[in-house]
C-alpha cells in the first residue's frame, strides 16, 4: 500500500517517545475533532512561570501517552489493512483467470460448433459415394472409401462435447458472480479500516503538535529574556556584517528563521536591522525586492539599517538589469542566455533609504548610482581602490546635498573646489593607502565631529588656501604625525580628542628605552612634542582623550608617552578612554603619579608581602595611594595589564572602568 505523506509522518515520530510506558488495550480512546491544530505562535513567546510549567510538564506526559496508544492502533490497523489488501488482490486475480477461462471455453464451444457443421457435411459426401448409381451397386473399393470419409455418429459426438462445454462455462459464471460479491464486502471492510486509519493518524497529527508546541515553550530558548538574546543577536550580526562580498539574506532574516520566538525578537527590535545587501539598479529579482521590503518593515523606519550597494561580484543578471534601467523596461536579449524575470524597484521607496554604502573600483564608477535618489540620502560612505576616480569624486558628492555624515575609505580629491554641504555634521577619512590630498573644500562652520585615520608619516594638507573656523566641532580624531594640521584648525569648543596610531614608530628608539617618568631634556622633540605643541592652544576646552588600538610595541609607549605629555600642560582634561590597546600597567601607573607630583615605587607595590597570597577580605594596598589624578580613566577591551595593576590604578584615578 502507498503510503501518505502524513503516514510517513507518523510511522517516523513514535521513537521519540519509546520510553513511555504502555497501558493496557482496553484505556485505549480517541476523541476526533476538526478544530484547527496547535501552533506554537498562537500559545505565547514570554517566558512561562514556574507553575505553568509545571502544568505543561503534566500536560506533555499525558499527550505522550496517548500518542504511543495511538501509534499501537495505527500500526494494528495497517496491518489489517495490509491482510485485507492482499486478500483483494487474491481475489481480483481468481476473478480475471476465471473470466479468462470462461472465455476460452466460449471461444472453443463456438470452434467445435463449426467443427461440427464440417463433420456432417463429410458423412454427406460419404452416403454419397456408397449410393449407387441408376441401381447398379458401387465397386468394394468405392465402400471402402466411403467407409474412410466419415460416418453420421462422428457429429453426435461433437455436438455432445459443445453442450458440456456450455454447462461448464455457465458453472463458472455463478463462480465469478460469486467472487464479486465476495470482492465488494472485502472493499467494504477495507474502505472503513482505512477511514479508521485517517482519523486515528489526525488524531495523532493533533497531539503531535500539541506536544511539539509544548516543546517549544518548554526549551531552553524560552527561559533566557529577549534582552538577553537580544545582546546575543547583536553581536552576531556584527560580526556577520563583515561579510560584504556577495548577496545574502539580512541577519535578522536568517535569524528568524531558527523559531517562533527569535522571529518574534528580531522582528520587535529595529535596532537589530543593522545592514541590508543591494544592488545598484532599479530594477530587481522579485526576490531581492522582497528582501528590502521586509527589512524596512521590520525594521521600523530605522534610520540605523545600512544599505550597501555591491560592487564586485556582480550576478549573471546584473547586464540585463543594467540594460533595463537604462531603457526603462524589462529587457531581454537572447545574448543573455537564461534571463530572469526582473521588476521595477518603485521610486518612493527608494526614497526612505537614508543610510548607504558606495563602493566605487575602475569597473564601477559613480555613474552606476546616479539614478538613484542621492540627494535624500543622510549617511554616506564612499569606499574605493582606485586613484583614477578622483576627478568624479567632488561632482558625486554635490549631488549628495542633504548628506549629515559622510565617510571616506580611499578615495580622495583630485582638482577639486570647494563644495557646499550645510546639513555636513560628522566627515570622517581612512587611508589604508595613504595619497596626500585637500580635505579643507569638504570643512565648514557647521560640522561637529572630524575624523581622519591614515597609515604612514605622511599627513593630511589643507592646501595653500584659506582654512574655515570650526566653532561647532566637538570630536576630532587624528593620528600623531597630522601635527601640522592641527595647528592650522581653529576650534574653540573642542571637547573630545582621538588619537589613531600609524604603522610607523610615534617615538624614538632611544625613547622607548626610557621609562615615562625619566627625563628628556636633551632628547630630540618626536613626533608626540609636535603634537602636543599643536594640541596645547586647544586642550583648555578639551575634557576626554581617548586612545584607539595601539597595540605594537612602540605605540604602547607611544600612548602612555602622550598622555604623560597631556597631563603635563595646563588642561581640562577628565577622562581618559584606551580602547582596544596594550597597556604596560607599571608605565601607566606611573604616568598618572608623576603627573601629580608623586613619587611611587611601582615594583615595590606590586611586590609587596601583603600582596601575595592576599586574603579576599584583607585591605588592599593600593588604598594607601590617594593620587589627585583624572576623574575617570577607562579600559574598553585592553590587553598587557594585570588585576593587581587594576586595583592601584581604582585608586588612582576618581573612577575606574574596564569593559572585556
Amino acid at each position: 500500500m502507498q503510503q501518505t505523506p502524513a503516514n510517513k509522518k507518523a510511522q517516523s515520530a513514535p521513537t521519540l517517545y519509546e520510553e513511555v510506558s504502555i497501558p493496557s488495550p482496553n484505556r485505549i480512546g480517541f476523541q476526533i475533532t476538526t478544530s484547527q491544530t496547535m501552533k506554537a505562535e498562537s500559545i505565547t513567546n514570554d517566558p512561562l512561570t514556574d507553575r505553568g510549567h509545571a502544568r505543561l510538564a503534566r500536560l506533555t506526559a499525558a499527550k505522550k501517552e496517548e500518542l504511543q496508544l495511538a501509534w499501537e492502533q495505527i500500526q494494528r490497523t495497517r496491518d489489517q489493512i495490509v491482510e485485507i489488501d492482499r486478500s483483494v488482490s487474491i481475489l481480483h486475480n481468481t476473478i480475471n483467470h476465471t473470466r479468462h477461462a470462461v472465455d476460452v471455453l466460449e471461444k472453443s464451444r463456438q470452434s467445435l460448433a463449426a467443427i461440427t457443421n464440417s463433420i456432417t457435411g463429410l458423412d454427406l459426401v460419404s452416403n454419397t459415394i456408397a449410393a449407387s448409381k441408376n441401381g447398379h451397386p458401387a465397386p468394394e473399393i468405392c465402400q471402402t472409401a466411403a467407409r474412410l470419409v466419415g460416418s453420421i455418429n462422428s457429429a453426435e459426438e461433437l455436438a455432445d462435447q459443445g453442450r458440456k462445454w456450455i454447462v461448464r462455462g455457465n458453472q463458472l459464471k455463478d463462480v465469478i458472480f460469486n467472487l464479486e460479491l465476495e470482492l465488494r464486502e472485502w472493499n467494504f471492510e477495507l474502505a472503513f479500516h482505512r477511514g479508521h486509519l485517517a482519523h486515528i493518524e489526525a488524531y495523532y497529527a493533533s497531539v503531535e503538535d500539541v506536544l511539539n508546541g509544548a516543546k517549544v515553550l518548554l526549551s531552553p530558548v524560552r527561559i533566557v529574556p529577549p534582552e538577553i538574546w537580544v545582546k546575543i543577536f547583536e553581536y552576531w550580526i556584527k560580526d556577520r556584517d563583515l561579510a560584504t562580498t556577495h548577496l545574502s539574506l539580512p541577519s535578522p532574516l536568517v535569524l528568524g528563521h531558527v523559531c517562533s520566538k527569535w522571529r518574534q525578537i528580531v522582528h520587535g527590535t529595529p535596532k537589530l536591522w543593522k545592514r541590508c545587501d543591494l544592488y545598484p539598479f532599479t530594477w530587481w529579482p522579485q526576490s531581492l525586492l522582497n528582501i528590502f521590503m521586509q527589512s524596512r518593515r521590520a525594521g521600523g523606519g530605522n534610520n540605523a539599517i545600512r544599505y550597501h550597494f555591491l560592487a564586485e561580484n556582480l550576478p549573471t543578471w546584473s547586464i540585463q538589469a543594467r540594460q533595463s534601467s537604462q531603457t526603462g523596461r524589462a529587457y531581454v536579449g537572447p545574448r543573455f542566455g537564461r534571463t530572469r524575470r526582473l521588476v521595477q524597484v518603485p521610486a518612493d521607496e527608494m526614497l526612505h533609504i537614508s543610510s548607504v554604502h558606495f563602493k566605487v573600483t575602475s569597473q564601477l564608477s559613480f555613474d552606476n548610482y546616479s539614478h538613484l535618489p542621492l540627494a535624500n540620502f543622510h549617511n554616506v560612505v564612499i569606499r574605493g581602490n582606485s586613484t583614477d576616480l578622483g576627478g568624479e569624486l567632488a561632482p558625486f558628492i554635490k549631488m549628495l546635498s542633504s548628506v549629515e555624515e559622510l565617510k571616506m575609505e580611499d578615495v580622495w580629491f583630485t582638482g577639486a573646489t570647494s563644495i557646499s554641504m550645510p546639513h555636513l555634521r560628522r566627515l570622517a577619512f581612512h587611508f589604508d593607502q595613504f595619497n596626500p590630498s585637500d580635505i579643507s573644500i569638504l570643512l565648514h562652520a557647521n560640522l561637529e565631529e572630524l575624523i581622519i585615520r591614515h597609515n604612514g608619516t605622511n599627513t593630511i594638507s589643507f592646501g595653500s588656501g584659506f582654512v574655515p573656523p570650526l566653532p561647532d566641532l566637538r570630536h576630532l580624531g587624528v593620528t600623531p604625525h597630522d601635527y601640522s594640521m592641527i595647528e592650522r584648525l581653529m576650534t574653540p569648543n573642542l571637547k573630545h580628542v582621538t588619537f589613531y596610531p600609524t604603522e610607523e614608530p610615534t617615538i624614538d628608539a632611544t625613547e622607548v628605552q626610557q621609562s615615562p617618568s625619566s627625563p628628556q631634556s636633551n632628547s630630540p622633540p618626536t613626533v608626540v612634542d609636535y603634537l602636543i605643541k599643536a594640541l596645547v592652544p586647544k586642550l583648555h576646552t578639551v575634557e576626554e582623550v581617548t586612545f584607539t588600538e595601539w597595540k605594537s610595541r612602540f605605540t604602547d609607549m607611544g600612548c602612555v608617552s602622550t598622555l604623560e605629555r597631556l597631563l603635563g600642560v595646563p588642561s581640562s582634561l577628565h577622562h581618559v578612554i584606551f580602547n582596544r590597546c596594550h597597556l604596560d600597567g607599571p608605565a601607566l601607573i606611573s604616568c598618572l603619579a608623576k603627573a601629580n607630583g608623586e613619587k611611587v615605587d611601582i615594583e615595590e607595590i606590586l611586590t609587596s608581602e601583603e600582596r601575595y597570597p592576599r586574603d579576599i577580605d584583607a585591605p588592599s594596598v593600593s588604598t594607601s595611594l590617594r593620587f589627585k589624578s583624572l576623574g575617570e580613566l577607562t579600559l574598553s577591551s585592553c590587553t598587557g595589564i594585570t588585576r593587581d595593576e587594576c586595583d592601584i590604578l581604582a585608586s588612582t584615578v576618581g573612577k575606574l572602568n574596564i569593559y572585556l
